[in-house]
């Protein structure tokens, strides 16, 4: 309490001997020495205080001087307690370590804010490319939300201590005092503001401060991460084409071709349903879907593109794809281009022929080749009604043939089939370089023959060759269907008993004109790819599979005049390797990803404005104590506070400019009380004081009235 009384300083050396104990009477422990007034002098005191209260006597007074010991007070030695005067002032050590806290939070702030930038300037920046960068960037996003509100409560609660001591030394309502003293973390800032009843536009901002701390946690944290960026180029493909040309195969030594090409045939449609139904065929070259399917159950869109997506077997016009090269450049994925193709489009009519072992008096027809196979017979015009090659193709009807199923115990057929030619352009795309699919279909928009000329009528009078090879290229027992007549019946039993409601040996199941008609083109133009690219379909496009010169994209045969001259088909350059795949070029695009670091503003806009909130909040601290302060060091604790100048607790005079480091030290082992300084009266009086000798304050009862 206020002492409205003067004293008179008195030096040092006018001291009473009982009252002054110099340094070397003292212990090296801490002792308490109490020397206390006369009883009627604590009740005179006593009856002052009471008395002044009551009549509500106003505190003010003139500054008083005080002697260094006050004789009316009982007083507690303490060992080390200063016994003269001295100036204000901080120990050396102090100093120091308050200056390095003070550069380490200021560079603790720069280097969030360095942060934030850093993250900005390496946007987009590939992590491969700056790996140490990358991996220091991580960490301090891992660590962030940890570091980032321990920063934040250590620097802001330096600040709002120091603006609190200053204010106090400058004089300052209390109100704004309490509120920077209970503004010591972002908890503690909100709820004293309600449980004080003292919201005000100084405490909304400390709030509204103090809130930044998850903020910018969060911002640490959530500012940057990894990603893949995908980055487009342009590409030159290249792709197979048919070429029709069948000559090698009747050289020298094409037993052995056949055979090779009869086991890529056989391996192919043997497959599970999935492989048939898959995009890509058992090598990994892309199928390209039958455009005619698509025009029965959809339109185009205005260019004409059909979307291709999903689909059944059926769906494709081979279960052979067609090599593409150039989609495994190291590092690129997301391939696409556009292919020019055409394949051999076969439409049949049935009729069935119900006559157990049925061989027909006119299975030989006049101008008519047979082609025996195992299971069946293909009947085509013969040599001199069928040279097809003489003749102009502006004028060409479409092939003709018949497939006659040959001697089976039931369900024998003849199928009346044309053959006709489908040009297209397919859109490849190819995420990886094993998983391309065609997504896109649309009629060529490439010069092209009619329909009725196929590639059959390019590079040999007759046909003859591969239908004669298709039919046995799959072995059977004479008179019982082969793995072609089970295909067409139903794909999924190639390898299973003969049966017709129920086990009839050399016979199939029938089934509807579309399926023969789709069935057969597959197996066709399977077996026909295979011809063409024989050694690029299994191991790709290269110089040792395939020939590049033929950059001439167009589906008119080389050779042909625009006014027809007969023999044109004998087109042939002694430079054509026969054995090797056609090749034509086409432009498409590859991207790269990248794996890099991805910068969101939002959050980097945040933690910059947090960080620079930090190193001004940095430079304030240590600004306001060494210019603004002048006096000494006071904490938020009994030592600095409660204990100052507290009549109820008897501390030896002097010692005010102690900082609150020191008088810490020196009061650790004095012990007080927040209690009841009249115990045996009716009406207690609260107060921190002494909790032991004869001033010891009592402890609080609960059923008691208190002033």
């Amino acid at each position: 309490m206020y002492d409205t009384h003067s004293r008179d300083i008195s030096p040092i050396g006018s001291l009473p001997p009982d009252r002054y104990r110099p340094p070397s009477a003292q212990t090296a422990k801490p002792t308490f020495y109490a020397t206390v007034a006369p009883a009627n002098e604590r009740e005179d005191t006593q009856g002052s205080y009471d008395n002044l209260n009551a009549h509500n006597t106003s505190l003010h007074s003139e500054p008083t001087t005080h002697s260094l010991l006050n004789p009316e007070k009982a007083a507690t030695v303490l060992e080390g307690w200063p016994e003269a005067p001295q100036k204000v002032r901080s120990a050396w050590w102090i100093v120091a370590c308050d200056i390095t806290l003070d550069v380490t939070l200021f560079a603790s702030a720069v280097a969030l804010l360095a942060f934030a930038i850093s993250v900005e300037i390496y946007d987009g920046a590939s992590t491969s490319e700056n790996p140490q960068t990358t991996q220091l960037l991580l960490n301090a996003t891992k660590y962030g939300p940890t570091v980032f509100p321990i920063l934040f409560a250590l620097i802001l609660g330096r600040v709002t201590h120091a603006l609190m001591r200053w204010r106090l030394e400058c004089g300052e309502r209390i109100g704004v005092l309490d509120t920077l003293a209970a503004s010591t973390s972002l908890t503690s800032t909100f709820v004293s503001q309600f449980r004080m009843r003292t919201v005000s536009a100084f405490g909304i901002a400390l709030m509204a401060l103090w809130a930044l701390s998850p903020v910018g946690g969060q911002a640490s944290l959530r500012q940057m991460t990894t990603g893949t960026r995908n980055s487009t180029y342009p590409a030159t493909f290249n792709h197979f084409v048919h070429n029709g040309l069948t000559t090698d195969f009747v050289s020298a030594g094409s037993q052995v071709l056949w055979a090779q090409v009869n086991s890529m045939f056989v391996s192919t449609i043997i497959g599970s349903a999935a492989s048939r139904s898959s995009p890509r065929d058992a090598w990994g070259n892309v199928k390209i879907p039958r455009i005619e399917y698509y025009e029965d159950i959809a339109a185009p869109n205005k260019n004409g593109w059909f979307e291709t997506s999903g689909g059944s077997s059926d769906t494709y016009t081979s279960l052979i794809g067609i090599p593409i090269s150039g989609i495994n450049s190291t590092g690129f994925t997301d391939y696409q281009t556009r292919v020019q193709t055409s394949y051999l489009q076969i439409l049949c009519s049935q009729e069935l022929m119900n006559q157990t072992g049925f061989m027909p008096a006119n299975f030989t027809q006049p101008g008519m080749e047979r082609l025996l196979g195992p299971g069946a017979v293909i009947l085509l015009q013969n040599n001199t009604l069928m040279l097809r090659a003489h003749r102009n193709p502006d004028s060409l009807a479409p092939l003709e043939f018949q497939y006659w199923s040959r001697l089976w115990r039931a369900n024998n057929f003849r199928l009346f089939c044309n053959v006709t030619s489908s040009y297209v352009e397919a859109q490849v795309t190819c995420p990886q370089s094993t998983s391309c699919t065609v997504n896109k279909v649309r009629r060529s928009q490439l010069g092209s023959l009619q329909s009725a000329w196929s590639l059959l009528d390019y590079g040999m009078p007759v046909p003859e060759l591969p239908f004669s090879q298709f039919l046995n290229s799959t072995p059977s027992y004479w008179g019982s269907p082969s793995m072609l007549d089970k295909y067409m019946s139903n794909p999924n039993r190639l390898i299973a008993p003969d049966e017709i409601s129920g086990p009839v040996p050399g016979s199939v199941p029938l089934t509807t004109e579309k399926n023969y008609s789709i069935r057969l083109t597959q197996l066709f133009n399977s077996y026909f790819t295979i011809m063409n690219g024989m050694y690029a379909i299994p191991g790709g496009l290269d110089n040792e599979t395939a020939y590049f010169w033929d950059k001439n994209v167009t589906f008119v045969p080389q050779g042909h005049p625009k006014d027809f001259e007969p023999g044109w088909f004998w087109f042939a350059r002694p430079e054509v390797p026969f054995r090797k795949a056609k090749v034509w070029p086409a432009e498409g695009t590859k991207s790269v990803s990248t794996e890099v670091i991805i910068a969101h503003l939002p959050w980097v806009i945040t933690l910059c404005v947090t960080s620079i909130v930090l190193i001004v909040a940095s430079l304030v601290s240590p600004i306001v104590h060494f210019f603004l302060i002048t006096g000494p060091e006071v904490m938020m604790n009994f030592s600095s506070l409660a204990a100052r100048d507290n009549r109820y607790i008897p501390l030896p005079e002097g010692g005010t400019h102690l900082g609150a480091c020191a008088r810490a030290r020196l009061l650790k082992d004095v012990v007080v009380r927040h209690g009841d300084k009249r115990p045996e009266s009716g009406v207690g009086y609260l107060v921190i004081g002494d909790a032991r000798g004869e001033l010891e304050i009592s402890r609080t009862r609960k059923q008691k009235l208190y002033e």
